[in-house]
């Protein structure tokens, strides 16, 4: 199957998951640079629509298994993706030549996900933490009618994180004479969840990585003022699910975001007792049934 552009699409392989009659299937496309990017797909036997799911920095799409479980059980395909230099895509560790290259590659999974999905039926972009600033970014850059709804988890707008004062200035150095340089990203998985099953598989997964480069540092800096600065050419309907104590990223800021769209179609869901990753935590049931009621609302 030839896709629109520069890339390439091959499905590698299916399989039925247990319970519910989803089919399961593993593909690739070629980026325009030609970065080999992996995603995977979850088929609903009847399609209401699809979910995009982008991750965020340092995780990868496998993470997100028992997220599309849960929407294929409420009627929803669910397609997620590798972000460049993460999962099973292509790409050193924790770098990406320039933050824009996320876009662009979410843009190619955006128009694939419009080819695959049923006729007639809704596309929701979901991005949770890096992956929701990625989502929001596109989002701004997207024509009319590619996608009918944004989902945000944890969405990174803004930095909970104390980096060093040193590793600050040394990425606005390395950018311009070290670009490739990757140092820790300060992620403490104990920051994540208060779920110890998922706390004692971080470590074990070998997918996942504790890098980050100078320009996702800085891009997502920029990334943060973009959407600020854009706030107004923020279409709905969309969905804030924010952590009541994220220690990763500041959810005043999505907070803030929320009360200074000036649309109708939004809504805000703030789990109180939730660390950073709320679909991992112990409230997930809730997030999973707020998400359902989000994606029933969507035409």
């Amino acid at each position: 199957m030839q896709t629109k552009g520069q890339s390439c699409l091959t499905r590698s392989h299916g399989k039925l998951d247990n319970g519910i009659m989803s089919q399961r299937f593993e593909s690739q496309f070629e980026a325009g640079d030609k970065t080999e990017l992996f995603f995977q797909e979850w088929r609903a036997p009847q399609e209401n629509g699809v979910v995009l799911i982008t991750h965020g920095l340092a995780e990868h799409s496998e993470c997100y298994d028992h997220v599309a479980k849960a929407i294929t059980e409420m009627g929803w395909s669910v397609m997620a993706w590798d972000l460049r230099g993460h999962g099973r895509s292509e790409g050193k560790r924790g770098y990406v030549g320039q933050f824009s290259d996320y876009i662009s590659d979410h843009k190619q999974m955006i128009e694939i996900a419009n080819r695959e999905k049923s006729e007639g039926t809704p596309l929701v972009l979901l991005g949770h933490s890096m992956g929701g600033l990625i989502t929001l970014l596109t989002s701004l850059q997207l024509p009319k009618g590619s996608f009918q709804g944004l989902a945000l988890s944890s969405p990174a707008l803004g930095y909970a994180i104390d980096v060093p004062m040193w590793k600050d200035k040394f990425a606005r150095l390395a950018t311009k004479y070290f670009p490739t340089v990757t140092l820790h990203n300060e992620l403490d998985y104990e920051n994540l969840t208060h779920d110890s099953e998922f706390l004692e598989s971080f470590p074990k997964d070998t997918l996942r990585h504790d890098k980050i480069s100078p320009n996702i540092y800085l891009g997502m800096i920029e990334g943060f003022d973009e959407v600020f600065g854009k706030k107004d050419q923020i279409s709905g309907p969309i969905f804030f699910q924010i952590a009541g104590h994220d220690k990763v990223v500041d959810s005043l800021k999505s907070k803030q975001l929320y009360e200074e769209l000036q649309i109708s179609e939004k809504r805000l869901e703030i789990y109180a007792d939730s660390y950073h990753e709320i679909y991992n935590d112990f409230e997930r049931e809730t997030c999973f049934k707020d998400l359902k009621n989000f994606l029933g609302s969507i035409k």
